[in-house]
């Protein structure tokens, strides 16, 4: 107990003492739950479609559409609630959340019914689904960034910046990292371990916990780095193995991310400028979603 104390008055007051004393916040205790629960319905309807190669459209559109609405009712709560300061926020959030778990409980009652009509055959290998999949993924991503930083950050930084430079992006990455590894297991261990740590290596980037202080921010960029190097060595080694046309494009694309993340820390680092990086991890993120 003396620990959280220390931490709700000392590192991190408003998240801290939203867990601990909902009463006295019970906006922000709200937001960590409504952030929750839109989490693990999001997941397990991702779980759904990418467990499978063949799948049927109507489902997967169903699905994004899901998602979709979930990111715009986050970004409407985020600005309601902390931007505007409207006083019908909380009606909202519990309506949402009520209506999010209808619309997944329907979308999954007919999810037995909807696969067992046409499907598409190896719907990854096809840019007309992955493509908007991986937008829509990210735009939910970056709505749950602005949730989070609106409702526990000052905003002292432009809103891109806000979604993207806090612990709820990082969180996420490393629950994708680990969660999609976990499902997309199909016997090519060099390039599910060269994503897993290319994501990893993201979710650790020092941009995320500058919130924490400058020890944390210090271990995380060690940390990341370390990461990254065995991320940079997986890929070697996939390239020394003469790797199909597909898997030479991911090489190089990781490879290339792999720098442009570290010429933004070095701009971090020289100028306290946090746009390179952030915009190098937005489209790092859409570059994982796209070769998973």
């Amino acid at each position: 107990m003396n620990y959280l104390q220390y931490l709700t008055e000392n590192i991190y007051p408003n998240v801290c003492s939203s867990i601990i004393g909902g009463h006295q916040d019970p906006l922000r205790t709200l937001i960590l739950i409504s952030m929750v629960h839109m989490m693990v319905v999001g997941f397990i309807f991702l779980y759904m479609i990418f467990r499978r190669d063949n799948i049927s459209n109507k489902f997967l559109l169903l699905v994004l559409a899901l998602i979709l609405y979930m990111s715009i009712i986050t970004f409407a709560i985020s600005y309601l609630g902390f931007w505007s300061k409207n006083s019908i926020v909380m009606p909202i959030i519990f309506g949402s959340m009520f209506l999010t778990t209808i619309i997944a409980v329907v979308i999954y009652l007919l999810s037995s019914l909807l696969n067992s009509q046409k499907v598409i055959q190896n719907w990854r290998t096809r840019f007309r689904y992955t493509i908007p999949l991986v937008i829509i993924i990210v735009f939910w991503e970056l709505s749950m960034g602005f949730l989070y930083g609106s409702a526990f950050l000052p905003h002292n930084s432009s809103p891109f910046l806000l979604a993207v430079n806090n612990l709820d992006f990082s969180a996420m990455m490393i629950i994708e990292a680990v969660f999609f590894l976990l499902i997309t297991r199909k016997g090519e261990k060099l390039p599910e371990f060269a994503l897993f740590t290319f994501a990893l290596s993201m979710a650790f980037m020092p941009n995320f916990f500058l919130e924490l202080g400058k020890l944390t921010v210090l271990g995380s960029t060690l940390l990341s780095s370390v990461i990254m190097v065995v991320n940079i060595l997986i890929l070697y080694i996939m390239q020394t193995r003469k790797p199909t046309f597909n898997f030479q494009i991911m090489i190089l694309v990781l490879a290339a991310f792999n720098f442009l993340e570290m010429l933004g820390l070095c701009m971090y680092a020289a100028t306290g400028s946090l746009i390179l990086i952030s915009s190098a991890m937005v489209l790092a993120m859409a570059a994982y979603f796209f070769f998973i």
